[in-house]
């Protein structure tokens, strides 16, 4: 039976849920999906513990989604700032750019995103590039 099924069912206990998120634990879509039925057999049979879980669960997302975010912000601002800017001169242009770029939480950051691969896929001229 698949743990899909199984989650539809109905028929898992609080401990059994823990068990199958324990399984799934590197896939977050599958935790959310867990926490949803979890959440739901909680309201239903009124345990606040299973509840509890249910929604902790639901909310879940994995722990370099912030950093990641954050250094994408980061490197996009930089690129924006690497464009030609009317407004300022290029010692002006290149003194933010370094500030933004070496700012003191870029370090952490980089350090929190370690190891952590992504794949950009972007359009230019009609063509995809990664």
């Amino acid at each position: 039976m698949s743990a899909v099924e199984l989650l539809k069912s109905g028929i898992l206990r609080a401990d059994e849920f823990k068990t199958l998120a324990d399984t799934f634990k590197d896939n977050c879509t599958m935790l959310r999906l867990i926490g949803k039925y979890a959440h739901e057999q909680g309201e239903a049979a009124n345990d606040k513990e299973l509840i509890r879980y249910g929604k902790e669960l639901e909310a879940y997302h994995f722990p370099y989604r912030e950093p990641i975010e954050k250094l994408i912000d980061k490197s996009k601002r930089n690129i924006r700032l690497e464009s030609p800017n009317p407004g300022l001169n290029i010692r002006q242009g290149a003194e933010i750019r370094d500030k933004l770029y070496y700012d003191k939480d870029f370090e952490e950051l980089m350090e929190q995103s370690k190891d952590t691969y992504i794949t950009i896929t972007t359009t230019f001229g009609g063509k995809n590039e990664k």
